[in-house]
């Protein structure tokens, strides 16, 4: 195999084996096995346990941020925020993983943790604004502190979606994360 081919079998064997099993329960041996290359390979490209999982979460966390539509009213963009996020977490269990994984303070590759921390700060900056928003223009009470509640919505998706891991797609796949719309809408609204 030419060694871009070589690599990228790598780096998917790698994507595999840390989805299916955590950066801790993950092995180098399985990962050469399924690439069908040897360790010394895999130490070659990446340097490292370390390096490839970095590779990994580069590779299942997207750098850029979608853009949705615009939405009628605050209300409408901050259950479609969280429809959103849900719908790609959803449908990348594996980024899922590596993102509770990396929750401050633990021990992993500091690059993994990085790309993590900007993915998840980009996340609560858009459920953040909307929240904002939706103050400003009287929709949401002006007593709750926008920050904190974005990021407990987005724990509580990242919760859903590594404790969906693995299960078939059905038609009520976003039946909780629709609850977690109402709930944080219900909350900051006036009553």
């Amino acid at each position: 195999m030419a060694g871009s081919i070589r690599r990228s079998a790598i780096l998917e064997s790698a994507i595999a084996e840390f989805s299916a099993r955590g950066y801790h329960g993950a092995r180098i041996e399985r990962i050469a096995a399924s690439a069908r290359a040897n360790k010394q390979l895999i130490f070659h490209y990446f340097g490292s346990k370390d390096g490839l999982y970095e590779a990994a979460v580069a590779n299942l966390l997207p750098q850029d941020q979608e853009e949705s539509a615009p939405a009628q009213t605050p209300l409408d963009a901050l259950k479609g925020c969280i429809a959103g996020i849900a719908a790609w977490l959803a449908e990348n269990p594996g980024a899922a993983l590596a993102l509770a994984e990396c929750a401050p303070g633990s021990e992993l590759p500091g690059g993994a943790l990085r790309l993590a921390s900007e993915w998840t700060d980009r996340q609560v900056g858009m459920l953040q604004a909307a929240l904002e928003d939706g103050q400003r223009k009287g929709f949401f009470r002006d007593d709750i502190d926008a920050q904190s509640i974005a990021d407990v919505t987005l724990a509580s998706l990242v919760g859903w979606a590594v404790t969906r891991k693995g299960r078939p797609p059905d038609g009520a796949r976003f039946r909780r994360p629709a609850a977690i719309g109402q709930i944080v809408a219900d909350y900051c609204s006036w009553r």
